[in-house]
């Protein structure tokens, strides 16, 4: 069975399988509820939403293809490991967290709540890490959808993709088509790029197109 641990960024743009699994995950959940006085009942309790899970667990990244290392993992620069996390720790967007065990499965976008590691003493280049997690919500305004039967709300899929900040143009490209493209308005994107109604008018292929 192929277990393991898997991080990724980005639609799994970037991403790699944790090299060495490590000897325990703690997770921990629960729910917002409070309990209050009421007057003639006593204390009740009042069950609200689930909290945010938080994951947490500690590993290494190894020098070398030691007999511990996972099978099927490309085995990378401990450096390199080191250096996805600390850059995906300073992005406002989550990463993807998978687990995949024998039991159970967990499949979950993050964020990076802390990240912490050391070189091993004694085993010169491994790096000993620890990281935590916790459970990521996308959130955002839903279409509405005007039907015969009455309203009814998209609620398609959550894009997990980093949102571009440039556009590079292309042949037979409008600014008014690149505009539609990214969801904005060509008035935004002329005043953003502080572009002439005549630069609009010529769009030179290969400039690029800051969108926000």
């Amino acid at each position: 069975m192929r277990t393991g641990i898997w991080l990724s960024y980005n639609n799994q743009e970037e991403g790699f399988k944790l090299p060495v699994n490590p000897e325990n995950i703690e997770i921990s959940g629960g729910n917002n509820g409070k309990t209050y006085s009421a007057v003639g009942l006593g204390e009740i309790n009042v069950i609200k939403e689930l909290r945010l899970r938080d994951i947490k667990f500690e590993s290494i990244f190894p020098a070398m293809n030691y007999p511990f290392v996972e099978k099927d993992a490309v085995l990378l620069e401990p450096s390199h490991y080191v250096g996805y996390l600390e850059k995906w720790l300073t992005k406002i967007h989550p990463i993807r967290f998978i687990y995949v065990g024998e039991t159970f499965d967990i499949n979950l976008p993050t964020s990076i709540e802390e990240f912490t590691y050391k070189e091993v003493a004694g085993s010169p280049g491994d790096i000993e890490y620890s990281l935590s997690l916790k459970e990521y919500l996308f959130y955002e305004a839903n279409r509405a959808i005007i039907t015969s039967n009455g309203v009814q709300v998209d609620t398609g899929r959550p894009d997990e993709r980093e949102s571009k900040t440039t556009h590079k143009v292309v042949p037979g490209e409008t600014l008014f088509r690149i505009a539609q493209k990214h969801g904005t308005t060509l008035k935004d994107l002329q005043n953003i790029n502080n572009m002439t109604d005549e630069q609009v008018k010529k769009l030179k292929v290969g400039s690029v197109i800051r969108l926000r």
